[in-house]
């Protein structure tokens, strides 16, 4: 799979099981951490964890990388999402979010990359044939030009307050990690923002912002950079709706309004790297938190190439590894 941390989760350690009888049966309840390897494109929740951003083929750093789970320091229950559509009926394939869920020209320019490499599978055999592939079918979308989204977007919501979407909004992405589009940052507000947040892993919100350029896209693929004025932020949340116009309102947009060419009546979507395409007249999306997984950091967390690390909530717990006797402990409920 392409950059997903739902379907690259490994169960990475055990630490006690215990056996509990019920009505006659023995039950087994192991305490368990989950963590991501980097068998994917982006790998983000792998990187910003610090787990790596790829794995070497060389067996002996594979296995010490196995093997540094028990010298690996505690980490944060990290939040899980759940995505909701009302309409579309194959949307229970990718039900669950860990890193981020978005619609529009970043998800089209990975469908894309993915019906390429389906097709032509000898050609896709490493990284960064796919990180050049990926950064190419988004420079053909910024040279053949993408339909703005926000035109199509009747209402966004966040905890039940109405958020404004640019209409010349190229994809809308509500992020749960801080890191997007192999490594790169876009929520960056600083200590002393009036308004957000720096993004924490675990503090039950995600971010929502908008890319308003396709050439933006093809800069976080290949640069790792953002163009003035490229990415929106827009609110951070708890709970959040996407109400999409019917295909009659939103017909009256195109083309200046004059009905001239027939519109689309299909998006395209995705969820941790997995894209789909589907019909967006009066389509609702939901995206409200699931639960938690427990975790750990890794042993390349804040280091150079890995994205934005991991925060916590707490914001005074800056995990090294291996932990250090003099740093706080976490708290069961962190």
């Amino acid at each position: 799979s392409n950059n997903s941390a739902t379907t690259s989760f490994n169960t990475a350690t055990q630490k006690s099981a215990s056996l509990a009888g019920s009505s006659g049966r023995q039950l087994l309840n192991v305490p368990y951490c989950v963590i991501p390897f980097p068998l994917g494109t982006g790998n983000d929740m792998s990187g910003v964890l610090g787990w790596g951003r790829s794995l070497s083929p060389n067996p002996i750093q594979v296995r010490h990388l196995v093997e540094s789970i028990e010298m690996s320091a505690p980490g944060p229950k990290c939040d899980v999402w759940g995505v909701r559509f009302k309409h579309f009926e194959s949307m229970s394939r990718f039900n669950t979010m860990c890193n981020y869920f978005s619609i529009g020209a970043d998800a089209k320019a990975s469908r894309l990359f993915e019906n390429h490499r389906t097709s032509r599978p000898k050609l896709y055999r490493s990284q960064s044939f796919n990180k050049a592939s990926y950064a190419a079918f988004g420079g053909f979308l910024a040279f053949k030009g993408s339909s703005s989204i926000g035109k199509r977007i009747k209402r966004l919501l966040v905890d039940g307050e109405e958020v404004a979407v640019p209409k010349n909004a190229k994809a809308l992405i509500v992020l749960n990690i801080p890191s997007y589009a192999d490594g790169t940052k876009p929520w960056n507000v600083g200590k002393n923002h009036p308004k957000f947040k720096e993004a924490a892993i675990d503090d039950g919100m995600v971010e929502v912002f908008c890319l308003k350029s396709i050439l933006s896209i093809a800069l976080l693929k290949t640069l790792r950079g953002i163009l003035s004025g490229g990415v929106s932020k827009l609110a951070q949340g708890k709970n959040i709706s996407i109400e999409m116009h019917p295909m009659d309102v939103w017909a009256k947009h195109k083309e200046g309004g004059s009905g001239c060419a027939k519109p689309n009546p299909n998006l395209f979507g995705q969820v941790d790297g997995e894209s789909f395409e589907f019909g967006c007249d009066g389509e609702v999306i939901d995206v409200y938190r699931k639960g938690s997984v427990p975790t750990m950091f890794g042993p390349y967390r804040g280091k150079t190439n890995q994205g934005p690390p991991a925060q916590l909530k707490m914001g005074s717990f800056d995990a090294r590894w291996p932990r250090t006797p003099s740093e706080p402990t976490l708290s069961p409920d962190a």
